[in-house]
C-alpha cells in the first residue's frame, strides 16, 4: 500500500467508471474475421484499439499484435517482467437480462453489462493501477506489462499468437477469477459429440460450453395439452419454468433455467438438462428413448458420478456441465460437455469415460478442447506475497483457492489468478445482469496497484 498511489486512484474514480462503461459498449463477442487486424471480428478490434489508445495517452508504450492481443508496457529497463494478464472478449449475452447487456447502464451504483466483471472491469482497473503507480513516481525493480487478449472465451488463439511474437513475463497475475487467489486451476475437457438418426423434434440449448444454459427451446409433434402434466412434473423437480405454445399440429417448448459459469454449475439451473428430462417423459418413440439415455447421464449429476469421473483431492472436485445441445431432423448435430476435474483424474481418463458413456449410444466424437491442470505451490513467493497483499488491503487472511477456472495464468508457469471477484459478493460471471459495483471497481484498482508495488516495486512487500 502506498498513500500517494491510493490518493491518485481515488481522484480517478470518474475516469475509471467512464472507461469501463465505454469498453462494455463494444459488443466484443467473437465473430468472423473482419480483415487485417480483426481476426475475431470488428467489435473486438474496436475495443482493443480503444484501450490501447487510452494507455498511449497515459504515456505507456503499446503494441497491437495483429488484433490477436495488445500489450501495454511500463519498461523501466529491468531484467525481469511482471505481467498482468487480462482479456477484452466476452461470452454472448444470452437471455434473461433486465438491463441492456451492451449499454453499460448504471443502477444503484452498479455498472451493468456483459464483461463488467469478466474481464473488462478488471482490465481497466489494471491499467489505471499501473497509471497511478507511474504518476506517483514509484521506482520499479521489474518491468510491468499488461497483456490484453481477445480470444480468451473461445480458443485462446490470442495467447498462441502472443507466444509466437513476444516473450512471456517472468511472473504474472490474471485478475480474472476471485480473491484471495487461485493456486490450482483444474484439468479441463470440453468434448463434443454427434449422432445421426431420423428425428421428429428439433431442440436448441446453450451458447458456449463454459456457460450453463439458461434457456432451451424445442419443437415437438404433440399438442400442448398432452405435454402439460409432464411439464408440471419437470418444473416441480428441477425448478425450471416450462412454457408451452401451439405451433401447427405440434407444440413449441421454452424451458427457462438459470445461467452460470460452467466451473460452478451448482450456481445455475441447466435448462438443457431439464428439457431432456421433459422429452424423456413424452410419447415420442425413439426420440424419447434418446432423451432418456442422455438424461440418465447428464441430468441431476453435476460431478460426473454416473459416468465415473467424480474425483476429489486438494485441487478440488469434478464438475460437469451439459453446455450445448443442437438437435434436428437429422439427429443430434452437437452435444458438448464441459468437465473440470482435479489432479487425481487425468484428461485421458475423463475422455475415455465420456466416450464409454456416449459411443455405445451411437455418438461419434467431433473434437475436444483441453487444458491441463495448472498449479503454483501455496508456499511459493508469488502466492505468499499476494496473500499478504490481500490481507493488508482487505483486512482478512484467507486461504488460497483450488478452482475450476480457466485463466491466462495457465500460460506462464509462475502465474496465478488474483481477483477480482470478492468473497461474499455472489456470482454474476457469464450470467444475466452481470455487473460490478463502483465500490468493487475501485477496490480492485487499489488491490492491483498493491500487487504491482509488491511484486515489481523497488521495495518488495
Amino acid at each position: 500500500m502506498n498513500t500517494a498511489v491510493d490518493s491518485i486512484i481515488c481522484g480517478l474514480t470518474d475516469e475509471i467508471v467512464s472507461d469501463v462503461r465505454q469498453t462494455i459498449r463494444f459488443r466484443s463477442v467473437r465473430g468472423p474475421a473482419a480483415g487485417r487486424g480483426a481476426p475475431f471480428g470488428e467489435e473486438i478490434k474496436q475495443c482493443l484499439d480503444y484501450v490501447l489508445n487510452l494507455a498511449k495517452t497515459m504515456g505507456f508504450a503499446v503494441k497491437n499484435l495483429d488484433g490477436y492481443a495488445g500489450v501495454i508496457d511500463y519498461d523501466c529497463g529491468c531484467d525481469e517482467t511482471f505481467g498482468v494478464l487480462c482479456h477484452l472478449d466476452v461470452v454472448p449475452a444470452g437471455s434473461g437480462w433486465i438491463h441492456d447487456p451492451f449499454a453499460a447502464q448504471m443502477g444503484g451504483k452498479r455498472i451493468y453489462g456483459r464483461g463488467a466483471l469478466d474481464n473488462k472491469g478488471p482490465a481497466l482497473s489494471s491499467l489505471y493501477a499501473l497509471h497511478s503507480v507511474k504518476r506517483a513516481g514509484v521506482p520499479l525493480r521489474r518491468n510491468v506489462r499488461i497483456i490484453l487478449g481477445c480470444d480468451e472465451e473461445t480458443g485462446w488463439q490470442c495467447m498462441e499468437h502472443y507466444r509466437s511474437v513476444e516473450p512471456l513475463p517472468d511472473l504474472a497475475i490474471s485478475p480474472d477469477a476471485k480473491y484471495p487467489l487461485i493456486w490450482s486451476e483444474k484439468n479441463v475437457l470440453q468434448a463434443s459429440y454427434a449422432k445421426k438418426f431420423s428425428s421428429r423434434i428439433t431442440a436448441d440449448a446453450g451458447t458456449m460450453p463454459n456457460v450453463v444454459p439458461g434457456e432451451a427451446r424445442c419443437r415437438i409433434p404433440l399438442a400442448p395439452e398432452s405435454v402439460c402434466a409432464a411439464a408440471s412434473a419437470v418444473e416441480a423437480e428441477t425448478g425450471c419454468t416450462v412454457l408451452l405454445n401451439a405451433e401447427g399440429v405440434g407444440a413449441r417448448i421454452l424451458v427457462r433455467g438459470a445461467s452460470a459459469h460452467a466451473s460452478r454449475p451448482e450456481q445455475g439451473n441447466n435448462a438443457a438438462a431439464a428439457l431432456l428430462s421433459l422429452l424423456a417423459r413424452l410419447p415420442l418413440g425413439s426420440d424419447s428413448d434418446m432423451a432418456n439415455a442422455l438424461a440418465e447421464r447428464f441430468c441431476d449429476d453435476l460431478n460426473g458420478q454416473w459416468i465415473g469421473i467424480d474425483h476429489a483431492d486438494e485441487t478440488g472436485r469434478t464438475s460437469m456441465n451439459l453446455g450445448i445441445l443442437r438437435w434436428n431432423e437429422a439427429g443430434i448435430e452437437r452435444l458438448t460437455v464441459d468437465t473440470r476435474f482435479p489432479f487425481s483424474l487425468s484428461i485421458d481418463m475423463a475422455q475415455k469415460a465420456l466416450e464409454e458413456a456416449l459411443l455405445p449410444l451411437g455418438f461419434l466424437p467431433l473434437g475436444t478442447y483441453q487444458k491441463a491442470i495448472h498449479i503454483v505451490p501455496r508456499e511459493s513467493e508469488l502466492v505468499t506475497t499476494l496473500l499478504d497483499v490481500y490481507e493488508r488491503r482487505a483486512g482478512a487472511r484467507l486461504e488460497p483457492i483450488a478452482d475450476g477456472s480457466i485463466t491466462y495464468a495457465r500460460t506462464i508457469p509462475n502465474a496465478v489468478a488474483f481477483g477480482c471477484g470478492r468473497p461474499g459478493r455472489g456470482e454474476c460471471i457469464h450470467m444475466p445482469e452481470e455487473h460490478i459495483t463502483v465500490e468493487d471497481l475501485m477496490f480492485n484498482t487499489h488491490m492491483l496497484a498493491d500487487a504491482i508495488l509488491a511484486l515489481a516495486g523497488d521495495q518488495p512487500a
